[in-house]
């Protein structure tokens, strides 16, 4: 009984923490993907768009 109480509440932890960890790696990945796309997609259409231009 002991150790079915330990399991379960092991698991539990084990859940939380891959939860928390999945979580934060998603708000690290969406972070830079939203805020870097809009430079540098204004970067890359502002250089090839002006190189276009001029040539």
């Amino acid at each position: 009984m002991l150790e079915a109480v330990a399991f379960l509440i092991f698991s539990v932890v084990l859940m939380y923490v891959v939860y928390r960890s999945v979580r934060y790696d998603d708000l690290k990945l969406w972070r830079p993907a939203k805020a870097p796309p809009s430079q540098p997609q204004a970067f890359g259409q502002g250089n090839p768009k002006a190189g276009n231009k001029k040539s």
